[in-house]
């Protein structure tokens, strides 16, 4: 289950896409709008802006992370800790995102 902090993520994401889906005064200049687009798969092209499926994908990309994060969440209120080969992958990633 989703926790309710996340929950708040997904439906402003979700706004940030209506809102520039029907010109509601979202563009391309917010960082929101371009980080959905990315997750969906665009690639920035000025003739081509980011439809319905993309920001689509990008929220369900987003979904999917608040998802992951839930259930490896419990899985460590219920055993403790997390299996060693799932710990590795996640400092891996951290680390990468840290870098940057």
């Amino acid at each position: 289950m989703l926790h309710l902090e996340a929950i708040r993520r997904l439906v402003a994401y979700a706004w940030v896409a209506a809102g520039f889906l029907f010109h509601l005064g979202l563009t391309l200049n917010d960082a929101e709008v371009r980080l959905l687009a990315r997750l969906g798969g665009w690639e920035p092209r000025t003739n081509r802006p980011p439809g319905k499926l993309i920001l689509t994908r990008g929220l369900r990309r987003l979904l999917d992370r608040l998802a992951t994060d839930a259930i490896l969440q419990d899985h460590l209120d219920e055993f403790g800790d997390l299996p060693p080969f799932v710990k590795r992958i996640l400092a891996r990633s951290n680390r990468s995102l840290l870098e940057h």
